[in-house]
């Protein structure tokens, strides 16, 4: 091999290995954007695991909460049934009381005439 032979493998050489850094170099980058990623992701996929678990205690208070306020509107319509059965025959008794009195006043009137 002659010497400008020589150089230019040298050259070539020295040519590759600055390719090489360069690239390395850009892959280093990269890497370094990936894992500032990728913990950017980790920490949203621990807040969205939070969320989800606050979610789920909410859905769970929501739904006791729902059965109580069923249990309280069956307790209110049964309520509601008895109070109307009672109104029903409180007027059934203040009817019968009026037509008394009525017919007591009629009779006195009729008596006194």
């Amino acid at each position: 091999m002659t010497g400008e032979e020589m150089e230019k493998a040298m050259a070539f050489i020295l040519e590759q290995q600055a390719q090489f850094a360069a690239n390395q170099q850009r892959h280093e980058e990269y890497l370094q954007r990936h894992e500032e990623f990728l913990q950017g992701h980790e920490e949203s996929m621990r807040d969205i695991e939070t969320a989800q678990t606050q979610t789920a205690q909410q859905v769970t208070h929501l739904s006791a909460a729902m059965v109580e306020l069923a249990e309280a509107q069956t307790r209110t319509s049964d309520a509601q049934a008895r109070t109307e059965e009672a109104l029903a025959e409180t007027n059934e008794r203040l009817n019968a009381l009026i037509n008394t009195v009525e017919r007591i006043v009629s009779e006195g009137r009729n008596g006194k005439s």
